[in-house]
């Protein structure tokens, strides 16, 4: 039987997806009786408009099997067309193709999950870029709830502080994990889970066309009484949201879609009607946010700059965003009295107006706060040949 079946969805992503799989063919795991673990390879290209014949092709010489579908009904339903090919096995392994497996990561996961048969879904470390500088932001479970208590934040400056103490306590515990961490989320750009599970469970509602089918997905594992566990040994390098931007808008409408659907299925009429209000007032308040006074305005930076913060070590976590509120944003944690954006981590970043900002990491008091410009285009993704030098 095969120990794990991977499940990539391809999207206008061809050479990325190359890479992916090649990572994912250099990984070496047990199987239960300690012999060498099989795996097994399904590649669903969901109808990209560009042809990924040429790319794609070459790859059943390596064993992968391939599917082009002719319509593009979202990543769920593709991922769902893609595990239906598969007879049996004893874990999925569902992901993105903008990524790179490190040495390792299934081997980390296949004993986490063989070692306790309360989890339902796992997912790794995962870095924004090639040098392993920023890690991914870690997303939260949406909920009418949370966002409601964002909106209370509007009219009481308590509230909103308390809000996002919350968040960033609830992010920073994940960046700075050194062992397993249950936890209520886990990105859909890389899940693993008991094969048996994952048909159970479907994986995917195909009711969603892009987004949210992860956060669905995780209620429903918990709800079946299955653990969600974050593992920080298995390490990844996400290439973030490569796919998208090859179709901007296309995903705006579909994300909005989901998030709709997820609500609905989710959430009461009078949580509905609260969330709509909430947006309403969010959306009011974010396009008048004032300027921070204490905000350093280093101007167009052409590298990695260092940010000093302080008389003496401690421990400290970075985050850059593109948000002044810091709402989505990479991470960086580390200890010292200053932090030096890494190169890797600098090229990563798109053209654009970045905020960066150190907090202490027990207190999260804000230690230092600058923006800057960055007007180069970011780096290409590290092919895996690149990687294994």
């Amino acid at each position: 039987m095969t120990e794990i079946a991977a499940v990539i969805v391809n999207y206008n992503s061809g050479s990325l997806c190359v890479s992916a799989v090649r990572s994912l063919l250099a990984q070496d795991f047990l199987g239960p009786s300690g012999a060498a673990g099989r795996l097994r390879i399904v590649v669903v290209d969901n109808a990209s408009p560009q042809d990924q014949h040429a790319v794609l092709d070459p790859l059943r010489d390596l064993g992968v099997e391939l599917i082009y579908h002719g319509e593009n009904r979202g990543y769920g339903a593709g991922m769902n067309l893609g595990l239906a090919r598969v007879e049996s096995a004893e874990f999925a392994l569902l992901c993105n193709p903008d990524l790179l497996v490190l040495p390792g990561a299934l081997a980390a996961l296949t004993s986490l999950c063989r070692g306790d048969a309360s989890i339902g879904l796992c997912g790794p470390r995962s870095y924004l870029d090639a040098g392993r500088f920023f890690q991914q932001p870690a997303l939260p479970l949406p909920s009418a709830a949370d966002r409601i208590q964002e909106a209370l934040g509007a009219f009481s400056a308590g509230a909103a502080r308390r809000h996002d103490r919350r968040r960033i306590r609830e992010q920073h515990r994940i960046w700075r994990a050194a062992a397993q961490e249950d936890v209520r989320m886990l990105a859909g750009s890389f899940l693993f889970l008991p094969f048996d599970l994952a048909r159970r469970l479907g994986p995917f509602d195909p009711g969603f066309p892009f987004y949210f089918e992860d956060a669905d997905l995780c209620r429903r594992a918990r709800a079946a009484g299955r653990r969600l566990v974050y593992e920080p040994r298995a390490e990844i390098i996400h290439f973030y949201d490569r796919s998208a931007r090859s179709a901007r808008a296309e995903v705006a409408s579909k994300q909005a879609f989901s998030r709709d659907y997820y609500f609905r299925k989710h959430c009461g009429r009078l949580q509905r009607g609260l969330l709509r209000l909430s947006d309403r007032v969010l959306a009011a308040r974010t396009s008048a946010v004032p300027a921070a006074p204490d905000i350093s305005d280093l101007g167009l930076q052409q590298g990695p700059f260092p940010i000093d913060f302080a008389t003496h070590p401690r421990p400290f976590v970075l985050e850059v965003s593109p948000r002044a509120d810091f709402r989505f944003c990479a991470g960086h944690p580390g200890e010292g009295r200053s932090v030096t954006l890494g190169a890797s981590g600098f090229e990563m970043l798109e053209p654009a107006r970045w905020h960066a900002r150190v907090l202490d990491a027990e207190s999260l008091e804000v230690l230092a706060q600058v923006s800057f410009q960055k007007d180069r285009a970011a780096a290409p993704p590290l092919a895996f040949d690149a990687l294994a030098r």
